[in-house]
């Protein structure tokens, strides 16, 4: 192989290698694994976020079949303790089926990247006698599909959790958040 013939081939491969390395996860291009509902009051969808080396806020969301939505704000949040609100079950429905279509249960459990000082976030599928939980610690960081952020922000988006959790100058600090503690129990950050 003469000496251009090499760096086209060089080309080639770099070129290959770049545009596979920009495909993206499409879940539509997936089979769905999660079945349909049988019974919609099984449903559970949450989501937790801890603390990090900084004022990341930290709490509990959990919206289930019926429409009611229970939140736990620990630290750095505006609203510290339990609050509770509702929405349409249709709400839910939506959400659930944007589980679905992202094929939630064929996700790795965990993706933890080896670092330190980052928040883990918990989100925890479950309906019937289904249970599915994916842990992100900073999951993006070792090529966490991006579906895993864009589901955790459509629970906060469709808790309307920001009411609770507030901006940054709305957030406090405290040590008191022992009435939080069994809503966070199965989402255990990662050490």
């Amino acid at each position: 192989m003469n000496r251009n013939h090499l760096i086209n081939f060089l080309r080639s491969l770099a070129l290959t290698t770049t545009l596979a390395s920009c495909a993206t996860y499409n879940p539509q291009t997936e089979n769905a694994s999660i079945s349909e509902v049988e019974t919609w009051d099984s449903v559970s969808i949450s989501l937790s976020r801890s603390l990090c080396f900084g004022a990341c806020p930290s709490y509990f969301v959990e919206i289930e079949g019926d429409g009611t939505v229970n939140y736990c704000g620990r630290n750095f949040v505006k609203e510290i303790g339990k609050r509770e609100d509702s929405l349409p079950q249709t709400d839910v429905q939506t959400l659930f089926n944007r589980f679905k279509e992202a094929d939630f249960e064929a996700l790795d459990d965990k993706y933890k990247a080896p670092v330190t000082d980052l928040p883990t976030y918990t989100l925890r599928l479950a309906y019937d006698d289904t249970v599915k939980t994916v842990i992100d610690y900073g999951g993006e960081m070792i090529d966490m599909p991006a579906v895993v952020t864009k589901l955790q922000q459509a629970v906060d988006e469709t808790a309307t959790t920001k009411k609770w959790v507030g901006d940054f100058s709305q957030r406090r600090r405290t040590d008191n958040s022992a009435e939080c503690d069994a809503a966070f129990e199965p989402h255990k950050s990662v050490p």
